[in-house]
């Protein structure tokens, strides 16, 4: 055999070891792969069963189940921020119109539920004439409660006819298009609308780097024309939410294949070792917006609602939310920079409204003077999640509403 035989032969040999060598270290690597998986599938599944969830019945088998013994169309609630990244001519600023709609759950087996009006919103009636129209975000939506307990009913039960215009997850900007697009076809005498500092100043930060709601901003007289086009507005949104498409998905999920629980808990324990706060707004743009201009562009908002008002002689009112227990009472160094954050940013706020002459209610200060980390959970629901708390407790509500009432019988 000769030297050049001999020389392919090794190598051949070589080629052939290191071939092999691979496959063992693909097929370890695999098998540890597999077996931490199966690891975080039986702490998730500990968890779930530990937190009462295991298995549960999820909004979209629910939806189903409703769907097939009714043989009515049934939908889930949908928050517009979810395509805000999205390429689309039509951006939708409300839900599925003349819907029964499946909102949320906190119990195993109920689901909170609404039917909503021609526009998407969570109204009972197609009303045009009433007192009060109110915007906001969930809080004004009325998430994870029964309807009598959201805060517009708590209002309407006070002899008030109130339109609610409140959708999950808006921010200021997403706010500003629904006044924009729908405030003219009704009649009402105030606007009451709810800020949210937890999070309003982020969500703007978000809602600015979308083209379409940049518009409301640069071009004083644009709209979409969602009255005129709810039907292809209700049509975005179920190609979005696309229920056949998901079955896989919700299988997984439903039997936590997903692993959600062990993933969203890495992901908590992340964000508390982060140094950088999600509450510094900012711009992703090339020419950078400072913090202090997103500010005063949201005031802008605001004292162009404002003016818009006065022309046609209606009360407006900004009603500012507590912030959350959940910076109120930080339980680190991170949540306490998040904190001051949001108090800076709402401070700033609230001394430009109150330069200009703009009525506003601040709750927090009511809350800091009659609770505390001992009794906040009278205001605030106390629920099994990281933040330990969710929305308004239907006796929050009931105290917000009652100080919206008293301080809008103050306004001239």
């Amino acid at each position: 055999m000769t030297n050049d035989h001999k020389q392919i032969n090794i190598s051949a040999y070589m080629l052939t070891k290191s071939i092999f060598n691979l496959i063992n270290i693909l097929k370890i690597f695999l098998i540890n792969l597999i077996v931490l998986y199966v690891f975080l599938y039986a702490i998730e599944v500990f968890f779930q069963i530990k937190n009462g969830t295991f298995l549960n019945e999820s909004k979209y088998s629910y939806r189903e189940r409703l769907s097939n013994e009714t043989l009515k169309e049934v939908n889930l609630a949908f928050a517009p921020y979810k395509i805000l990244h999205k390429e689309t001519n039509l951006l939708p600023l409300s839900g599925i119109s003349n819907s029964r709609t499946i909102f949320c759950s906190e119990t195993k087996g109920q689901y909170h539920e609404y039917k909503s009006d021609e526009n998407g919103f969570n109204n009972s009636n197609n009303n045009k004439n009433f007192d009060i129209l109110m915007i906001g975000d969930s809080y004004v939506h009325g998430l994870c409660l029964d309807q009598k307990y959201n805060l517009p009913n708590y209002i309407s039960s006070n002899n008030f006819q109130v339109k609610n215009l409140g959708i999950m997850a808006n921010g200021p900007l997403f706010e500003y298009a629904i006044f924009r697009e729908y405030s003219h076809i009704y009649n009402f005498d105030t606007l009451v609308w709810l800020f949210n500092p937890d999070n309003d100043f982020y969500d703007f930060s978000n809602e600015i780097q979308n083209p379409i709601l940049n518009k409301y901003l640069e071009e004083k007289d644009f709209t979409q024309q969602l009255v005129k086009k709810n039907d292809l507005k209700d049509l975005i949104i179920k190609n979005y939410l696309d229920y056949e498409k998901r079955k896989l998905k919700e299988s997984l999920k439903h039997y936590h294949l997903d692993i959600k629980y062990v993933r969203n808990s890495i992901s908590n324990i992340i964000d508390r070792f982060s140094i950088k706060s999600e509450h510094e707004i900012y711009s992703s743009n090339i020419d950078d917006i400072s913090n202090e201009n997103h500010i005063k562009i949201i005031y802008e908002i605001l004292e162009d609602v404002n003016r818009s008002l006065k022309i046609k002689d209606i009360k407006f009112l900004i009603v500012f939310n507590a912030n959350h227990p959940y910076y109120k009472y930080p339980k680190n160094a991170k949540y306490s920079n998040d904190s001051q954050i949001i108090i800076n940013q709402t401070n700033e706020l609230l001394t430009l409204l109150k330069r200009n002459g703009i009525p506003f209610y601040n709750f927090d200060e009511y809350i800091d003077k009659n609770f505390n980390e001992n009794n906040i959970s009278i205001v605030f629901k106390k629920v099994p999640n990281p933040k330990g708390y969710d929305h308004y407790t239907p006796y929050g509500n009931k105290i917000l509403s009652e100080k919206i009432i008293e301080k809008l019988r103050l306004i001239n």
